[in-house]
């Protein structure tokens, strides 16, 4: 008689448990945004050409006047490219 008593109160847990199949991985809906990847920084994208500008002879100075840059971006370029 517990037994019954027990089906009885949890019907609804047992039926459903029968009629909806167990979802797996594959079957669940997931929306996943993928971002763009992320732009080289203004020194990293310079620092080749400010190098080259170092190796001539130039101060870091007159390497962000002929780039129109900042002078400490100019030497974060020729720094970054020495790595």
């Amino acid at each position: 008689m517990n037994m019954k008593v027990s089906y009885e109160r949890h019907k609804k847990y047992f039926l459903r448990t029968r009629l909806h199949s167990i979802r797996t991985a594959a079957e669940i809906t997931a929306h996943i945004k993928i971002l763009p990847a992320r732009q080289p920084y203004l020194y990293q994208k310079l620092s080749r050409i400010a190098t080259q500008l170092r190796l001539l002879g130039m101060t870091y100075g007159e390497i962000a006047e002929s780039l129109h840059i900042n002078r400490k971006t100019a030497t974060k370029a020729c720094k970054y490219q020495g790595r």
